[in-house]
């Protein structure tokens, strides 16, 4: 943007003559088209923005009833964000509408690179993650208020602040990466030969399947569990993907530079198990996280 400025404006002093008989010379300061430029871009234009203003307690000078309340209620830092965003319509030059998107981009464009990188490096620790690993997605929701349904009008000033904390932990399922996991009653697992069974009970290391002309019972660690498709899995050599389809003990994995089918034995299956923890305290000076 600054380039494409310096094309079409100039800031400066320009002299101006009348069209009188007499010319009269006068001294015109401040933003100039350049001569080579398209006179459009100082044409006005109405857009609407968004402002942030203060609030009626905020302009009543509200905080002067919370002088002598509790120390552990920042009330300066509230008084803060009692602000609201109003809808404003506005007139400008397009160069000067261009300006205050190239002011507004600058944060917007840094912020946008910084959400990539941090996806960028979620999906690289999704992907690459063993198990023992463990992911932790935590967030702070600081100064919320608690507040009775019904109270008198002087308990508005004895509010409590507190902060809530969320946190969500996620880790991989060993038992199914090694395929050493209990089998559900339905589940397809599939012979060392590829034939394809269903599962009716698995009691200790003894595994029930459907068989013809009656159920019988296989050795667990004779079986290889049948992935579906969109399964994440992890080749041997540590190679993501997701599973395409399977057929016997061929599996079709997509990856990254292609699909390509893989023997059910050489892919580990990738099965995240997640908890929440939700936490929520009074105490706001010990819940504030250390930056």
């Amino acid at each position: 943007m600054p380039k494409l400025r310096k094309l079409i404006v100039f800031t400066g002093t320009i002299l101006t003559y009348s069209g009188s008989k007499t010319p009269m010379k006068t001294m015109k300061s401040g933003v100039h088209l350049m001569p080579s430029a398209p006179a459009v871009f100082m044409s006005v234009v109405e857009f609407s923005a968004f402002e942030s203003v203060p609030t009626e307690d905020d302009e009543n000078g509200s905080s002067d009833a919370t002088s002598n309340v509790d120390e552990d209620v920042d009330w300066g830092a509230a008084q803060k964000r009692n602000v609201r965003l109003v809808n404003v319509r506005k007139q400008a030059s397009i160069i000067e509408l261009l300006d205050m998107l190239d002011e507004s981009f600058l944060g917007m464009c840094q912020h946008r690179r910084t959400v990539a990188r941090c996806k960028d490096a979620a999906r690289d620790l999704h992907e690459k993650a063993t198990p023992g690993v463990m992911v932790v997605n935590e967030d702070w929701a600081e100064k919320f208020v608690i507040s009775p349904a019904r109270m008198l009008q002087s308990q508005y000033w004895a509010q409590i602040s507190s902060s809530i904390f969320v946190s969500v932990l996620a880790w991989l399922d060993s038992a199914r990466w090694h395929d050493r996991h209990v089998l559900a009653k339905g589940s397809w697992v599939t012979t060392v030969d590829g034939k394809a069974l269903e599962v009716v009970e698995q009691s200790g290391e003894d595994v029930t399947v459907k068989s013809e002309p009656k159920p019988i019972k296989v050795k667990r660690c004779d079986l290889k569990s049948m992935l579906r498709e969109g399964d994440e899995v992890t080749t041997t050599e540590g190679e993501y993907g997701r599973v395409s389809s399977q057929l016997g003990t061929r599996v079709k994995v997509i990856f990254e530079n292609g699909v390509r089918e893989r023997e059910r034995s050489s892919l580990h299956h990738r099965f995240w198990v997640t908890k929440a923890f939700f936490g929520i305290t009074n105490d706001r000076k010990q819940c504030v996280p250390e930056r």
